[in-house]
């Protein structure tokens, strides 16, 4: 059981390339495996948790980045800045074959909130499929000609977008699901707004 811990300082206490996600650490959690060593963690380590910072921030990535590439969210970083900061992270994980998995990651903000499931192997490379979902308020400003509708929901959010991020966490790949994006699109040159919001069950 890990209480208060500075996940930045301890992620890069040794190279400051490897500090890619801070914030404050609560971790519960039990490991069992074998021998020492990166090759015996990969075979034997196992173990499962939960796992929760608090004014967390990623370092290596901005998903506003790629929310931007989207043409009805062209200009998206003067309503919100950036994508990458976060009031909360959670998530309940399991180990093994060397690798952190989670099907429940849930990352919120008062003006979008992020879910997924992916992985994050002991050396470093992640593999996660992401939805972003902004706040109606947010909404309302970045598409203004729906702004009635989604200012008469304010506890729902616009989404998914999907995002897809893979490779070492020092220099992720990030990248928006095609597939999925040209729905979101659709939906939002016909002006289906009820189509594009969804209320999210955040507890």
């Amino acid at each position: 059981e890990i209480q208060g811990l500075n996940f930045g300082r301890f992620l890069g206490r040794h190279d400051p390339a490897k500090k890619v996600l801070e914030g404050t650490l609560t971790l519960q959690g039990t490991l069992e495996g074998k021998a020492w060593g990166q090759e015996a963690a990969d075979k034997s380590l196992s173990g499962q948790g939960d796992f929760t910072l608090v004014n967390a921030a990623f370092g290596t990535f901005d998903l506003k980045d790629e929310l931007d590439k989207i043409g009805a969210f062209a200009g998206i970083g003067k309503v919100v800045p950036q994508v990458k900061d976060f009031d909360e992270v959670d998530l309940r994980w399991r180990l093994g074959a060397g690798k952190f998995a989670t099907d429940n990651l849930l990352m919120k903000h008062k003006d979008y909130i992020v879910d997924g499931e992916g992985t994050v192997g002991l050396d470093g490379l992640a593999n996660f499929r992401m939805e972003v979902f902004l706040s109606s308020a947010v909404a309302a400003r970045i598409l203004p000609e729906m702004a009635v509708s989604f200012n008469a929901e304010p506890r729902a959010h616009l989404g998914p977008i999907p995002v897809l991020l893979s490779g070492a966490l020092s220099k992720p790949e990030v990248k928006l699901d095609p597939v999925q994006v040209a729905g979101l699109t659709d939906k939002i040159a016909r002006r289906r707004a009820g189509e594009l919001l969804i209320e999210l069950v955040l507890e």
